[in-house]
């Protein structure tokens, strides 16, 4: 058997990958909104940050681990026994890929923090989508830039479909209708 420090390493060196993608996931979305620059800026979920510090700990004690263990000679590890180091990588990755599951990273929070969307109870405003339709690409998008979801519910009514890529579709009598395409919560534009 060969040395069992490689793929612990290869582990760590995973892990800390990860915490780099979304730390840079998290700068980016800062630097895209300065309402989120704003809350990172100022922690907000105090739960998340001692999670992360936590994971912190964790690596740097894999690290010194994995620092010692190749200052020691190479050994055949016995049969059957547990590898305690790669159980506690797998149970950090674990823990790492739990938080950023649940964690709200800036451009999912819109919709998971609004409240709950009233939806008219009258049919869609047929009449404004067969005005807005033959209306420029640029300007009607324009027109209706940054409308909330609630926003565009109130003004045209329940949509005929809702699609996984935050986008509403309008059927439009005569034409192919419109797709309204959402981004953090905010409508971006309608073509």
């Amino acid at each position: 058997m060969g040395n069992t420090s490689t793929p612990i390493a290869a582990g760590i060196g995973l892990l800390f990958g990860l915490a780099g993608g979304i730390a840079g996931a998290l700068f980016i979305g800062a630097q895209s909104s300065p309402a989120t620059r704003d809350s990172l800026s100022q922690p907000q979920d105090p739960a998340l940050l001692r999670a992360i510090d936590e994971l912190r700990q964790e690596v740097r004690s894999l690290h010194e681990s994995l620092a010692n263990r190749l200052t020691e000679p190479a050994r055949e590890p016995a049969l059957g026994s547990s590898e305690p180091d790669l159980d506690r990588l797998v149970a950090a990755i674990d823990k790492l890929a739990t938080i950023t599951n649940t964690s709200s990273a800036p451009s999912s929070t819109a919709r998971r923090n609004a409240p709950a969307l009233i939806v008219p109870d009258r049919p869609q405003n047929a009449a404004l989508l067969r005005e807005l339709q033959p209306v420029d690409y640029d300007v009607r998008s324009r027109q209706y830039r940054f409308f909330t979801y609630q926003q565009v519910l109130d003004q045209f009514g329940p949509p005929d479909e809702v699609h996984n890529d935050n986008s509403w579709f309008y059927a439009v009598p005569g034409t192919g209708g419109l797709t309204f395409r959402f981004f953090d919560g905010m409508l971006v534009n309608i073509f």
